[in-house]
């Protein structure tokens, strides 16, 4: 079931003590830049993942982003990981 992207951001901050928290945060902030260029409203977190990062081994829950624009429906999924 989808979710406000920003809804499921607060609900899911990683854990201050992950080295790749940063990294998890690019993104988020990367999807924000995204909306704010094109003037998109809202986002959907339409489905997770759990990313496993490079050494040091972490595992991150990362959304898969749905943007709506009037012409096309854009989904998102990044992994920086191995």
């Amino acid at each position: 079931m989808p979710i406000d992207f920003f809804r499921w951001v607060h609900e899911n901050n990683p854990s201050e003590n992950l080295e790749y928290r940063k990294g998890w945060w690019d993104y988020i902030e990367i999807v924000q830049r995204l909306m704010d260029k094109h003037e998109i409203d809202a986002a959907q977190v339409v489905g997770t993942y759990l990313m496993t990062t490079p050494p040091p081994k972490e595992e991150l829950c990362m959304p898969i982003v749905s943007l709506r624009t009037t012409r096309a429906t854009i989904l998102l999924k990044c992994d920086f990981g191995v």
